[in-house]
């Protein structure tokens, strides 16, 4: 598959699951960064957890943590810069994460992630149920 290929599906995939998370998800706060025990480092994300599938949305109104001094150290250290989030985000998980792809409003996506498999054909069932239509049997 060729990498416009590649992310043309994810696009589609996207839209499937902001359809559902749209309709059926509920906010939910989950824990970032090195404080996530702490409670200090929570964001709320719009979650929904259908057959076996968990997708999460993000958007630009969540509070990304700042990365540590440690991160910004090493990454100057071997002339990297960190990498800089795009406003909105989506992931879906099945076992594990299958796709992460990141966008903002003047039309630049990346896509970090994404694994093929048996769970995008029920991403899309799903979101035309979430969408009325059609029926899950």
């Amino acid at each position: 598959m060729t990498e416009s290929a590649k992310l043309g599906r994810a696009l589609i995939l996207r839209d499937a699951g902001l359809t559902i998370v749209r309709r059926m998800g509920l906010w939910e706060a989950v824990g970032v960064g090195r404080r996530a025990t702490s409670g200090a480092g929570e964001m709320k994300l719009l979650s929904a957890r259908l057959g076996g599938l968990h997708i999460s949305y993000r958007t630009p109104f969540q509070q990304l943590p700042q990365a540590d001094d440690a991160s910004r150290y090493r990454a100057a250290q071997h002339g990297l810069t960190l990498h800089q989030n795009l406003p909105y985000r989506l992931d879906v998980y099945t076992t594990k994460k299958v796709l992460n792809i990141e966008w903002d409003d003047n039309g630049n996506v990346v896509l970090v992630s994404l694994h093929p498999g048996a769970w995008e054909t029920e991403l899309i069932t799903l979101a035309n149920f979430a969408a009325g239509n059609a029926v899950i049997h």
